[in-house]
């Protein structure tokens, strides 16, 4: 994996208008837009993006409505998802004056999580790869959003991953060059202003704005099933500790001399 110099992201984009400048970091904001999305999933990364983007239409006063798009997964195993994601929501609509915050919930069934879907368009698989059917309902239902919602441009707020080896991380954060349009492809209405950073970097903008309380919101565990949502008591769960998840979090708040808790 390689890690980024600000300087080499920033000369991807082709001009700095519509932009606006987080610690280095230039995200794409068209002044002409007037709705745009954000895969909210509950975790640090999409709700820093989504405090950004708001803030910054707040400062412009930009008549522009953000659809905060929560896909909502292992509901027997991990009930607690649904309050966590619901919790961020509203402290993000707390800020939204005057912008105008609006949440657009996906159901993805457990016994599609990870079922892979091969009946397929051939095109559609050569394009893709393997399809998952929780890859499929996160897409198509995106998709409907932008559509019925005429959305202007969508936002993703994957990073990469940490700079040591983890156990458990995934191949597909790690970064070897940078590629122009995995920041911003018009053709696709999609940006990744995170793409190039890491959770470190993210950590320190909750620290930096003094929004420690919403990074405390956010939850980033993907341990600690339950057998069924009667065995869960209804209170946020602590973190596992173990799974990477955890360990990239807790990593980043070292890095920053941010409490866990």
């Amino acid at each position: 994996m390689s890690y980024f110099e600000m300087k080499d992201i920033v000369k991807q984009y082709d001009t700095t208008d519509n932009m606006f400048v987080v610690d280095g970091l230039p995200i794409h904001l068209d002044y002409s837009h007037s709705n745009i999305s954000v895969d909210l999933s509950g975790g640090a990364d999409s709700a820093l993006l989504s405090y950004l983007l708001i803030s910054e239409l707040n400062k412009r006063k930009q008549k522009c409505t953000v659809h905060l798009i929560t896909h909502r997964r292992l509901w027997n195993t991990r009930p607690w998802q649904k309050m966590i994601a619901e919790n961020v929501f509203e402290w993000l609509r707390g800020m939204s004056n005057p912008t105008t915050v609006v949440r657009h919930t996906n159901f993805i069934p457990p016994l599609l999580e990870m079922a892979e879907i091969k009946d397929l368009d051939p095109n559609i698989i050569e394009y893709y790869g393997h399809r998952t059917g929780e890859c499929i309902c996160v897409d198509e239902f995106r998709d409907m959003i932008m559509s019925d919602y005429k959305i202007n441009l969508r936002y993703n707020a994957t990073t990469m991953n940490p700079p040591m080896s983890i156990e458990g991380g995934m191949s597909n954060r790690d970064r070897t060059e940078i590629i122009k349009l995995d920041l911003l492809d018009p053709m696709e209405k999609e940006t990744n202003p995170f793409i190039y950073i890491n959770k470190a970097w993210v950590i320190k903008q909750y620290k930096d704005n003094n929004i420690l309380d919403l990074l405390y919101t956010t939850r980033s565990c993907e341990g600690g099933d339950v057998e069924s949502p009667a065995d869960w008591n209804g209170e946020r769960p602590d973190d596992c500790g173990y799974c990477f998840w955890c360990n990239e979090r807790h990593w980043a708040m070292d890095e920053n001399n941010v409490d866990h808790c």
